[in-house]
């Protein structure tokens, strides 16, 4: 007959699994010897045995043969042990980072965590994973996004052919693609400042020509003709233009552009925004342009879709009341046009959907911090 006593104790485990050979009270021993403390009675050999890390405290549930045959029993601790065998030297990783071009400000803690580090280059603070650079990414993202602007430039010699080609005289050395190149129009001989980028796909180089530029006097006129008078000088056709709306009494700002494209007040315009309904705050990406914008729509309009058809990426979107929205959008206009100095990036050739007014640069700011307060403002428009 098979023996049915415990090898540890001796205890009687009839009616126990004989297989295993001892009592519950000693695998729980057994259990706790492995630092684990057992939270439940024992299932048997190998079914799920819910258990407390006396290590780390985490709750885990291996099986008793498992722990038996591996010697542990907590994934958790288990998985940091592991970590700690591949964790790179800190003096490795920084050497490596600094190899990158950026200087660290804090301690080495892993290669998947983000690490504030300073560029030694452009000077901004930025936060690269010590695995996305040994990756070949760039460790900071502002001189990534400028690196990127500058492989799509093209020989001098072949951008002034497309300059001239599109009845234009440049007046300063071709940069770039993506920036605004200063030039003669031989049409009507005025100076007007494309982009090279929509020179090449065949949009009007001039904007006077292309009637995307007017008299201050005309403007005056199309704004009266939408019942806004204009309460400053005209800003020019790509800035918003503030104005009092004859028909409500509010101060407004919209672009000329929009009143031309049909719109004007956002309280009482039958078109566009209607700040009297709840509207998503949105802030969108285009890779092409390297370009970030900030903006409003209301809940039930098309306008992130027609933005999408444009190829532009929606990265975040908050609902918030109407006239929260505006105020949202007005808050981060104001930091990127006084606080941080910059002015719109694009034009209406690249967003003939319109809303470049609200446009900036994406190498010129820190996408994650404008996230971050777009959603700060929120909840406090909400309080």
């Amino acid at each position: 007959m098979a023996d049915r006593t415990c090898v540890d104790c001796g205890r009687d485990i009839s009616g126990f699994n004989p297989a295993v050979k001892r009592c519950s009270d000693c695998c729980a021993d057994a259990m706790r010897a492995a630092g684990l403390e057992p939270l439940e009675p024992y299932p048997g050999a190998h079914s799920p045995w819910r258990c407390r890390c006396l290590t780390c405290g985490s709750e885990v549930s291996p099986q008793y043969a498992n722990v038996m045959s591996r010697g542990r029993g907590c994934d958790v601790c288990g998985r940091l042990a592991g970590a700690r065998t591949r964790h790179l030297p800190e003096a490795g990783a920084v050497t490596a980072m600094r190899a990158a071009g950026v200087e660290p400000l804090e301690p080495y803690s892993s290669s998947g965590a983000r690490w504030a580090c300073r560029c030694l280059k452009c000077g901004a603070e930025v936060f690269p994973r010590y695995n996305d650079v040994q990756q070949g990414q760039s460790a900071c993202r502002y001189c990534g996004s400028m690196a990127r602007v500058a492989a799509r430039r093209i020989p001098e010699a072949e951008a002034v052919a497309i300059a001239r080609a599109a009845g234009l005289e440049p007046l300063e050395p071709y940069r770039n693609n993506q920036t605004r190149w200063h030039c003669l129009c031989l049409t009507c001989g005025r100076a007007t400042s494309p982009m090279l980028t929509s020179l090449k796909r065949g949009s009007a180089g001039c904007g006077w020509c292309s009637r995307h530029y007017i008299h201050p006097d005309e403007a005056c006129a199309v704004m009266r003709a939408a019942d806004l008078e204009p309460l400053v000088p005209y800003p020019g056709a790509m800035n918003p233009w503030r104005c009092q709306c004859l028909r409500c009494g509010k101060t407004v700002s919209p672009g000329l552009q929009a009143v031309q494209n049909g719109h004007g007040c956002r309280w009482c315009s039958p078109g566009g925004f209607n700040a009297s309904e709840d509207a998503f705050v949105y802030l969108a990406i285009h890779e092409v342009y390297d370009a970030t914008k900030v903006g409003v729509t209301n809940v039930s309009s098309t306008r992130l879709a027609l933005h999408r058809r444009r190829n532009w990426q929606i990265v975040m979107t908050v609902k918030v009341a109407g006239p929260d929205a505006l105020a949202i959008e007005d808050g981060i206009l104001n930091w990127w046009r006084v606080d941080l100095g910059l002015p719109i990036y694009l034009g209406p050739d690249e967003m003939p959907q319109g809303g470049w007014t609200e446009t900036v640069a994406s190498c010129e700011i820190d996408l994650a911090a404008t996230i971050r307060r777009i959603r700060r403002l929120s909840r406090q428009a909400a309080c």
